[in-house]
């Protein structure tokens, strides 16, 4: 709270806190929906699902006004966040925004890569699938319960194959590179 507004003091913290937001997110998915998953930060399985369910939208939605408001201060400064360069360029929702995210999450961090295989009971598998952002970023157990399902997920894979992914489904390596390094690698 205390720098809520307040211009990023470097460019890998803007990364740093959308990684956080997924992971915020994840912390609270799995033990409402895979309590067998063990991951470093998630409370205990319990509670009442709906309740918990709005607590986690509400702070994920409150992380994400936090990262903007910041990112709006750095940019105001003259400070190029490439996350934020990419958002606006290619007009990423939060939805894509999250997707993003989520398929860099195991090149930033690889214990990112088995869970999300564990999320998609595939531990081998170590990138997301449309139908798991979907999930997670509706805080749903199944895909089919987001509202506008199948509009949403054909939305999704039309931007994602657009902007930053692959034929093959995995995120592109210049996009990848461009992030996480904060621009220096080109990214035409």
């Amino acid at each position: 709270p205390k720098q809520l507004g307040a211009p990023y003091d470097a460019p890998e913290e803007h990364l740093l806190d959308l990684v956080r937001w997924c992971e915020l997110l994840l912390s609270a998915y799995l033990p409402c929906y895979a309590p067998e998953i063990r991951w470093a930060g998630t409370r205990e399985a319990g509670g009442d699902p709906e309740s918990l369910r709005r607590e986690a939208l509400q702070a994920f939605d409150k992380a994400l006004f936090h990262i903007d408001a910041r990112a709006r201060a750095s940019a105001d400064r003259g400070d190029f966040l490439a996350a934020q360069y990419v958002r606006e360029v290619w007009k990423l929702t939060n939805l894509e925004l999250f997707a993003l995210m989520l398929w860099l999450l195991p090149a930033y961090d690889e214990r990112f890569g088995p869970l999300l295989g564990q999320l998609q009971g595939n531990p081998g598998l170590r990138r997301p699938s449309f139908d798991l952002a979907l999930k997670l970023f509706h805080f749903v157990d199944a895909a089919e319960d987001v509202p506008q399902y199948h509009l949403q997920r054909r939305a999704l894979e039309e931007k994602a194959a657009f902007a930053f992914l692959q034929g093959d489904g995995t995120l592109d390596g210049r996009v990848v590179d461009f992030l996480l390094q904060n621009g220096a690698a080109r990214l035409d």
